[in-house]
């Protein structure tokens, strides 16, 4: 398959001083940018994956054999850009709820990750990476209510991991039932 190549438009910015020719391709934080933009796209394709699971679950509730009425269902409703992550989200977890699904903490814990999963897709497709050239760091600027930044080391991928593996895992023991 064909490795496409396309403009990267992240928002960057670094405070370097004028000490001689720095080129983002070759300067001290570079390796950490383009791995702040790998980790987004994962994000990305991780957050489409736990949507993917939230329709399953949603269209699992409403329709057991009825491929006509799940068809259309899918193709007039669920898959349609106004039924957003959130309009899922909050359905899944009515259904949870009603069913009694999830025991103990596990329903909370759900709620908290889904809110967390998309906090994290949207401050990194939102945001703006900043370079901290005396420090080697790469701060991520994004709007959550009130302008917040993070330093993305690797206490925060880490976090941003398992709340994502958490919320397979809480999503699979749904899918059980």
């Amino acid at each position: 398959m064909k490795k496409i190549s396309l403009k990267k438009t992240t928002s960057f910015r670094a405070n370097i001083g004028l000490h001689g020719p720095f080129s983002f391709e070759t300067g001290p934080l570079y390796a950490e940018i383009e791995q702040a933009r790998e980790n987004t796209t994962n994000t990305l394709c991780a957050t489409t994956s736990i949507e993917h699971m939230l329709e399953e679950t949603i269209q699992k509730y409403l329709f057991t054999q009825d491929t006509k009425k799940i068809e259309f269902f899918n193709k007039h409703i669920l898959k349609t850009s106004f039924f957003t992550f959130a309009t899922k989200k909050q359905i899944v977890l009515t259904i949870v709820q009603k069913n009694n699904l999830l025991q103990g903490n596990k329903l909370s814990d759900l709620q908290k990750n889904l809110k967390a999963i998309m906090n994290y897709r949207n401050a990194l497709v939102h945001g703006e990476f900043v370079g901290i050239h005396n420090d080697n760091s790469v701060l991520l600027k994004y709007f959550d209510g009130k302008p917040t930044q993070v330093t993305l080391n690797d206490n925060y991928w880490e976090n941003l991991e398992t709340t994502f593996e958490k919320t397979y895992s809480l999503l699979e023991d749904i899918r059980s039932v």
